[in-house]
């Protein structure tokens, strides 16, 4: 998702990639950063353990090769990465739980600081309600100006799922942690769903979401959520 404020050079490209393990995939999401002047990125299941300086650099290129934080994969499984325009942003010590990188930004123009964590939730419903209170615990980590996202692997209302397959205890937790945290979800324009099974008869969801505090919408009060075209990965984005 791609939240963007050209006052104060905000643009945020936020994808689950599916692995970055191939060439041409690290080419296609640096092409992207380009294409939509992403100055913020969030990547979801990188499946790649170790970043090094040249898969950086091939991923998201040299602006933004040096202002990192990721959460490693465990081997083939997961990963976060989050990177920053170095001529716009730093990037505070990021710190990593089992499912989130947090990560204190600065907008270096303003001298303002604000919270991002981006997210990957787990896949089993016993791991969802552990990640749920991992969320929950995170917030006693960030600053009043809080941004979360993205793929929770959970919706948030019935009509987020094309069919009547509905955890509804779990949608309800979910529920019940953005309210108890306060959190605002920021709406997505231009697509209903944001993952799909790519069967026959595909399910589709929209597991991906963006949720800011009180304070984070004050800073950035003109924040737009838009979705890009699909080129084989979830990819949803917000604009400010």
């Amino acid at each position: 998702m791609e939240p963007k404020c050209q006052l104060k050079n905000c643009n945020l490209l936020c994808w689950n990639v599916r692995g970055l393990n191939d060439g041409e995939k690290r080419a296609s999401v640096r092409n992207q950063i380009i294409a939509t002047g992403a100055t913020i990125v969030c990547l979801q299941e990188t499946k790649i353990s170790n970043w090094t300086r040249n898969l950086l650099v091939d991923t998201v290129g040299a602006d933004m090769a040096s202002n990192v934080a990721f959460l490693p994969s465990v081997g083939t499984c997961g990963g976060i990465l989050l990177v920053a325009a170095e001529g716009f942003f730093k990037l505070g010590q990021p710190q990593l739980t089992n499912n989130t990188v947090i990560a204190n930004i600065t907008m270096l123009a303003e001298n303002k600081t604000w919270s991002m964590t981006g997210v990957y939730g787990p896949q089993s419903d016993m791991d969802k309600v552990a990640f749920l209170q991992e969320i929950t615990d995170v917030s006693a980590r960030v600053l009043p100006a809080w941004l979360l996202l993205d793929d929770f692997n959970l919706i948030l209302n019935a009509h987020e799922k094309n069919n009547a397959r509905v955890n509804l205890p779990m949608l309800n937790r979910f529920k019940a942690t953005i309210d108890n945290l306060e959190l605002a979800r920021i709406e997505l324009r231009g697509k209903k769903y944001t993952w799909c099974n790519d069967q026959q008869s595909p399910t589709m969801t929209r597991i991906d979401h963006f949720f800011a505090s009180a304070n984070w919408l004050e800073m950035f009060p003109r924040t737009d959520l838009r979705a890009l075209a699909s080129l084989g990965s979830e990819r949803p984005i917000p604009t400010g």
